[in-house]
């Protein structure tokens, strides 16, 4: 009877704790090899100069469209009453120019746009 509870005592720590365990238990068998620090051999500073000129460069052609779109407004705004209808559609026509080219941009025919992502 002795014999039975000692191997149903034997299965149960199999069981509960698992090969795994025992396994752990006894320790390691070999020491895990040491492993060696990745080494890059590309630039960051490239990729980050492309994107702060190609921002640079954004934020000016924003700032020029802003400039144009001010002074069609300005224009419109002392038209005098038979000339107000050609400065608004001069107006109208500037924001749409620069909406579908903003769009154009976004969608960018290589894949590099924001809306490719």
């Amino acid at each position: 009877m002795n014999t039975n509870r000692l191997l149903v005592a034997a299965v149960l720590a199999v069981v509960l704790v698992g090969p795994t365990g025992i396994a752990r238990a006894q320790g390691p068998a070999t020491p895990p090899a040491p492993v060696a620090p990745a080494t890059h051999d590309h630039d960051h500073a490239a990729p980050v100069a492309e994107a702060k000129a190609a921002e640079s460069g954004m934020m000016e052609k924003m700032k020029a469209d802003e400039a144009r779109l001010d002074a069609l407004v300005t224009a419109m705004n002392a038209a005098p009453r038979e000339g107000q209808l050609a400065a608004l559609m001069a107006v109208v026509n500037e924001l749409v120019g620069q909406h579908k080219a903003m769009h154009a941009k976004m969608a960018d025919k290589d894949g590099k746009g924001m809306m490719a992502r």
